[in-house]
This record gives C-alpha cells, sequence and structure tokens, in this order.
C-alpha cells in the first residue's frame, strides 16, 4: 500500500494506490495515527486506486469514522471502484461513510458547501 498523506487546515487527505487488506490497512492506520494528534477535523480518503478492501480496511475504515465523528467531522471516501462500493454497501457501512466522484466534491462537502453524493 502506498499512502500519500497531506494535511492542509483541518483536512488530512490521503491518496492509497494498493489494496486495503491486511497487509495494507496496517500502514493506513499507522499514518492516521501519526496524524491524529494533529486533529484533522476532516479526513477524504482518495480510493481511486484501492481495488480490494478487505474486513482489515473496513476495521480502518469504521475506526477513523469514529474518530472523525467525535471531532464533529467526517471521513470523506473518494472514487470508489465499483467492487469497492458494492462491498461498502453491502456491509452495511455506507451510511456512516461520506462518498463522493470527485476531491473537489469531497473537499466542497467538508467545507460544508454540499450534500454528500448519494
Amino acid at each position: 500500500m502506498n499512502i500519500t498523506p497531506v494535511l492542509k487546515d483541518d483536512i488530512l487527505t490521503l491518496t492509497l494506490n494498493g489494496r486495503l487488506d491486511t497487509f495494507g490497512a496496517g500502514p493506513v492506520q499507522q499514518v492516521l495515527d501519526a496524524y491524529f494528534n494533529k486533529h484533522p477535523k476532516f479526513i477524504i480518503m482518495d480510493m481511486a486506486n484501492v481495488d480490494f478492501i478487505s474486513s482489515a480496511g473496513i476495521r480502518v475504515l469504521l475506526i477513523t469514522a469514529k474518530e472523525t465523528e467525535g471531532r464533529k467531522g467526517v471521513l470523506a471516501l473518494v472514487g470508489l471502484n465499483p467492487y469497492c462500493r458494492e462491498l461498502i454497501t453491502t456491509t452495511h457501512i455506507a451510511g456512516l461513510l461520506a462518498q463522493f466522484d470527485t476531491m473537489d466534491q469531497a473537499e466542497a462537502f467538508c467545507r460544508g458547501k454540499t450534500p454528500p453524493v448519494a
């Protein structure tokens, strides 16, 4: 898993490339842990280059969603492929995660300007 973090204001953006499985979830969680002390209110995960999510990946998403919710923020996912979108829907966690087609939509949402994509 390749992870590119960018913290700007109160938005942490992670660009992920690889599989969010047992091996990829650990590094993602480590990066998140390193940034949580900087107290980002919003976390945007660019998932355009993530082709697989396992239960370990779902766990990271749920932990992150709970952490951001506690800060009155949100976890936003961008660019989910059809497989990942279906997985999130069938595991009944879609309502906990804001989903967007583009980074611009996710950033506008985090700034309070637009609702999430259905």
